[in-house]
């Protein structure tokens, strides 16, 4: 049962990172509701500045919201080059799993 588990995440997770789809409104929602404290470690991969993380830190008192504003300004920033496939790699990259597990292809 635990390798059939392993299985569907892999297959899920290799579908992921191959979804060239940008990123959408439900998107940032669903993975900014599961980022937690994690959301400082993935805007550096995302390579936002210092300066833009401290803003947003200095700006929204809420981990989640700071998630949220984080993921809009690298959505901004990368344009349609801000995708799931992207956001995957770099929440993978930062053991985010439970955003990671709220991020879909469909």
């Amino acid at each position: 049962m635990i390798f059939h588990l392993v299985l569907v995440h892999n297959q899920q997770l290799w579908l992921m990172r191959r979804c060239d789809r940008e990123l959408s409104e439900e998107d940032k929602l669903s993975v900014s509701d599961h980022l937690g404290l994690k959301w400082c470690e993935v805007g550096r991969r995302m390579k936002l500045s210092d300066g833009q993380i401290e803003n947003i830190a200095a700006d929204h008192p809420r981990s989640i919201d700071r998630a949220y504003n984080l993921l809009t300004i690298w959505h901004d920033q990368e344009s349609r080059e801000a995708t799931v496939a992207k956001l995957a790699a770099i929440l993978l990259q930062c053991n985010a799993s439970s955003a990671l597990n709220h991020l879909s292809c469909g």
